[in-house]
């Protein structure tokens, strides 16, 4: 018992000093460098934003890569880029939503209702690689990494996922029971790619061409539909929540739910044909 309760107390501190300098440079570049480039250049509220936004992607990278050489004292390998591989998960995250999308439009769950506005595609395409850049270092690269050599390969698998579902919990319109089923498995397929691949940009890639092809289809993403009036589709839900998802968009449908176990199995498959959870533990 105490051998575990040491054990613990360790990794929430690695954890701990790995979110320290993760948000040093975040931080800086959030309240001091990007105002100070704002101002020497007088940039307008656009290009701020996309400034922001870019230098945030170099934060992210940077405070990780500050954490592995100062904490482990090891070359952060996970941060080479690799394009096929990154291009093949990118590709891979697109495809593993849009075929259930296209088979519930295909049925009558969804209808096309008119096109978007089209305005602001890249600036929402840098916003949703942010994000999952961030979210993929935080409970993948960080969360997953860490538990997994402390722990093992199974805690490792459900308990960062657990986590990554409870932070979307205050999205809007979130849709209950199927909602963290689906939340819990998307966090689990990105776990098994970044265990399978161990890159932080395939398993980014993926996240956000997962995400950028439910924004392309005019659906709501986790719940969120700010963006929805700028997307190349206009489309709505027809039928059951369940079914479709709601207001939820399509990862609540129960169809994506089944389709993503069936994504999550053949990717356990593969991790434990590899033996990567023998060599974990």
């Amino acid at each position: 018992m105490n051998a575990i309760l040491v054990k613990t107390g360790e990794t929430i501190l690695l954890i701990g000093f790995a979110l320290a300098l993760l948000a040093i440079p975040i931080l800086a570049v959030r309240f001091w460098i990007t105002p100070g480039i704002g101002h020497l250049l007088s940039l307008d509220a656009d290009a701020l934003s996309v400034t922001r936004r870019m230098l945030m992607i170099f934060a992210f990278i940077g405070g990780y890569w500050l954490f592995v050489r100062i904490a482990e004292k090891r070359r952060a390998a996970e941060l080479a880029l690799r394009p096929t591989t990154i291009a093949l998960s990118g590709l891979g995250g697109a495809a593993a939503i849009a075929v259930p999308t296209l088979v519930l439009f295909g049925a009558g769950a969804y209808s096309v209702s008119g096109i978007g506005s089209g305005n602001g595609w890249a600036m929402i395409a840098l916003v949703i690689f942010a994000a999952a850049l961030l979210e993929e270092i935080l409970f993948r690269a960080i969360l997953f990494r860490i538990v997994l050599e402390k722990f093992g390969f199974w805690i490792a698998l459900i308990l960062p996922s657990i986590l990554f579902s409870c932070l979307h919990l205050f999205n809007d319109q979130w849709a209950g029971w199927h909602s963290i089923i689906s939340v819990v498995l998307l966090g689990i397929m990105w776990s098994l790619i970044f265990a399978l691949t161990r890159n932080i940009w395939a398993a980014a890639a993926n996240h956000a061409l997962w995400n950028f092809t439910i924004f392309a289809s005019g659906l709501p993403l986790t719940g969120q539909s700010d963006w929805r009036a700028s997307a190349p589709l206009q489309s709505e839900p027809i039928g059951a929540d369940l079914w479709t998802g709601g207001a939820s968009g399509p990862e609540a449908s129960v169809i994506v739910i089944a389709w993503l176990f069936g994504i999550v199995g053949a990717l356990l498959w593969l991790c434990l044909k590899r033996r990567l959870h023998q060599q974990a533990d």
